[in-house]
């Protein structure tokens, strides 16, 4: 009896080890860790010797496809994969991952605008944006944002996009590239500080008398800049669109002008005074050339008004000379002539005395 028991303790200790060891080798299947993953390949943690990795295609028929190698290529899928690790020791396996299979290939990403550095595209929250230039050897990282970076200012880049991916899931196929040149420099916001009203006149101005006004705006053609004047996209710029001459005591305007449809920012005009109201023997009186601006601003190809400013300049206008004044200054240009004339002579008379014979 003794026999029979210590047969059936021995038993049950093999059955239980056996068990133990089974139980062991089912655990000691590790979980499949992702690494890297590819377009069309995914490259998970190196197990060692003992182990394989298998995959098939969700909802495919029969076993995995086992390989030694941990650089798995999948295909044949639009659905996704399972993967799995096995133990080819106890034949046991682990549990399976899914990986999703890659996003559609999207369209030519449009274009929208650039600076000398940036590209921006048409926005769209399921996609990531690259830029590169093959010739240069450069490319960005994907930016999950339409506005690429980090680029050279005049350089022709191809700019794709491909669909954004799910966590385990395989990386979508790039668009056709979209061709686009850089700025050749930044944009230029212009600042109203920058306008200015000049007059110009000799002496004092009398009634009647024409004065030029120059007013300048603010843009890069405004400066003196040898700088690309070609709009880009941001740039700011405060354009003379209309002047006033104004006589300031009775805040008449009394004559104006305006540059409609010119874009340039440097703008000349003439001025005529006979509309000032002064007479003989009054004091002089301030005449105020005030200038509109408009700000414009360079936007999807094209200048857009944005807002207004006034910029202004003042210059004092004499009365028109009384009839004493009229023949004091009549006297006077006719003593200065005399004067030059007789210098003139005896100029002349000097030099025939003193020539050598």
């Amino acid at each position: 009896m003794k026999k029979v028991k210590k047969s059936l303790a021995l038993l049950f200790a093999v059955i239980f080890t056996f068990s133990a060891m089974s139980v062991v080798a089912s655990a000691a299947v590790p979980d499949v860790v992702v690494t890297e993953i590819g377009t069309s390949s995914v490259t998970v943690k190196d197990l060692g010797s003992d182990y394989v990795f298998g995959w098939k295609a969700i909802g495919a028929d029969g076993n995995p496809v086992y390989q030694t190698s941990n650089v798995i290529e999948l295909s044949g899928s639009t659905v996704g994969y399972e993967i799995c690790a096995k133990n080819i020791q106890s034949n046991e396996t682990g549990s399976a991952i899914t990986i999703l299979a890659a996003p559609a290939k999207p369209n030519k990403p449009t274009y929208v605008s650039c600076t000398a550095t940036t590209i921006t595209m048409k926005a769209n929250s399921s996609y990531q944006y690259k830029a590169y230039n093959t010739e240069l050897g450069f490319e960005t990282d994907w930016f999950d944002e339409n506005v690429i970076s980090g680029l050279k200012k005049d350089t022709v880049y191809s700019v794709v996009v491909r669909n954004k991916t799910a966590e385990n899931q395989l990386l979508g196929e790039e668009s056709e590239p979209a061709l686009i040149r850089t700025a050749a420099r930044d944009k230029f916001i212009g600042k109203k500080e920058d306008c200015r009203v000049d007059i110009s006149y000799s002496g004092s101005v009398e009634k009647g008398q024409k004065v030029k006004i120059t007013a300048v705006g603010s843009f890069i053609d405004a400066a003196s800049s040898d700088a690309d004047k070609t709009p880009v996209e941001g740039d700011i710029r405060f354009v003379p669109h209309e002047w006033y001459a104004k006589q300031t005591d009775t805040g008449i305007i009394f004559t104006y002008g305006d540059w409609h449809g010119s874009g340039l920012t440097v703008k000349s005009a003439t001025v005529d005074t006979a509309g000032v109201t002064v007479k003989a023997g009054d004091k002089p009186v301030d005449v105020s050339i005030e200038v509109l601006y408009i700000q414009q601003e360079y936007k999807n190809g094209k200048w857009t008004s944005i807002g207004k400013y006034y910029d202004s300049n003042t210059f004092p206008v004499n009365p028109p000379a009384t009839g004493v004044q009229k023949i004091m200054q009549i006297l006077t240009g006719v003593i200065n002539l005399a004067t030059k004339v007789l210098l003139k002579f005896f100029e002349l008379f000097y030099a025939f005395l003193t020539r050598k014979t």
